[in-house]
């Protein structure tokens, strides 16, 4: 007879532990092992995974600023390799993102233990995702359980005072006539996988090659179809102007044909966005091909320079010299990454360079450090950098 496999929710690592032995496999994690934040929050204790997006639809999540979910989890649920977790905040991200309604809601999940209440609060408005915050409780049976439940919603009415308010399991119904409890309905459709040890190049980009790979086809789509119908108009210009009529008064001027052709040759001309389509799968190979280089983080095409930028700290590729483009404080850059490497005793600045040195080399971009330069995360350094594609 086939073991049926169940679904547990847990809202704390010790409930976790709790299963261990059993025939659970799938585990929907809803309160303290999860993290999530709209900034690079410090994730001490707990393992980053792929980012989540807080805006619904391709365009939104490509525009300049389109906000991103970064979510992490315990690294302590990495004991339990033969379980596939879900995070209930998946569930409640995409509620709230399709419901797009007018004004603001606010979404209450979260998990319940012996000990406590672990709420997420999560603010939505016009189909984004614009604040998530966290907030201890007491347990259920606390006689002050309802005075801080009620001081937390009060002091979030403050803020948005005609906002409306949903609560979520595995949450228990709290009963507040101002709190509408929509129960399961967010976690009926939540996936289940394990965890990710390392955010790999696969993770994490999974949505900028995506967009790339639609730019690539768009583009030339696009500019064929300009073309052929540029192409169809010369012919026809052509044949109306060869008529007998028209040749034996002395034909048509044909400067305007002169104008339209020299506008063909420029449309010929290489351009940099399909320079840097065209870049974008060598440049990740690239960096995936250096020793202890991770990629957390790219954007293509960049969001445009930090203020500020180190323009002191500039490497070029080995076979090409840097160009005033490049060097310019001021100019804008084409990629925007995030990379990663194992903390050495040498000072940041000194392995920076060695890092910039490594990846213009491995994808033949000029590199600059941004403003922010780096920071140190659980035992490795992260650096900020902009890219200049050499056409």
């Amino acid at each position: 007879m086939t073991t049926q496999l169940k679904t547990e929710v847990s809202a704390s690592i010790d409930q976790v532990r709790a299963l261990a032995g059993t025939n659970v496999r799938k585990v929907i994690i809803a309160g303290e092992p999860f993290f999530a934040s709209l900034t690079n929050a410090s994730t001490a204790g707990f393992i980053k995974q792929p980012n989540r997006d807080a805006t619904l639809g391709l365009l939104e999540q490509f525009k300049k600023h389109a906000p991103k979910v970064m979510v992490a989890a315990d690294e302590r649920l990495f004991s339990f390799p033969r379980v596939r977790f879900a995070f209930a905040f998946d569930g409640y991200l995409a509620w709230g993102l399709r419901e797009k309604r007018k004004g603001v809601t606010i979404l209450f999940g979260g998990g319940e233990t012996d000990t406590a209440v672990s709420i997420q609060i999560m603010v939505f408005a016009d189909g984004r995702l614009t604040e998530v915050k966290e907030k201890a409780l007491p347990s259920r049976s606390a006689t002050y359980f309802h005075d801080s439940l009620r001081a937390a919603i009060d002091e979030l009415k403050v803020a948005w005072p005609t906002a409306r308010m949903v609560q979520a399991a595995p949450l228990t119904d709290w009963g507040q006539e101002d709190v509408q409890f929509i129960g399961n309905l967010p976690l009926r459709n939540l996936k289940f996988r394990h965890l990710v040890q390392k955010v790999t190049k696969r993770s994490l980009y999974a949505l900028p090659i995506a967009l790339t790979t639609a730019g690539l086809v768009i583009y030339p789509a696009m500019v064929a179809k300009g073309w052929s119908a540029y192409s169809g108009a010369v012919a026809a210009y052509e044949k109306e102007i060869a008529d007998p009529a028209i040749m034996a008064k002395g034909g048509l001027d044909t400067a305007y044909l002169d104008t339209m052709n020299a506008r063909r040759l420029y449309m010929e001309q290489p351009r940099r966005q399909t320079a840097l389509a065209d870049k974008s799968a060598k440049i990740v190979q690239g960096i995936a091909s250096i020793a202890g280089v991770r990629i957390v983080e790219i954007k293509l095409p960049a969001p445009g320079s930090m203020p500020g930028a180190l323009s002191g700290l500039t490497v070029a590729p080995s076979q090409v010299p840097a160009t005033p483009r490049t060097t310019n404080k001021d100019s804008s850059p084409d990629v925007w990454m995030s990379l990663s490497v194992p903390v050495t005793s040498d000072p940041a600045i000194v392995q920076a360079k060695t890092v910039l040195m490594q990846v213009a080399d491995a994808t033949g971009m000029t590199l600059r450090i941004t403003a922010q330069a780096w920071r140190e995360v659980a035992g490795r350094r992260v650096f900020d950098i902009e890219g200049f594609v050499h056409d």
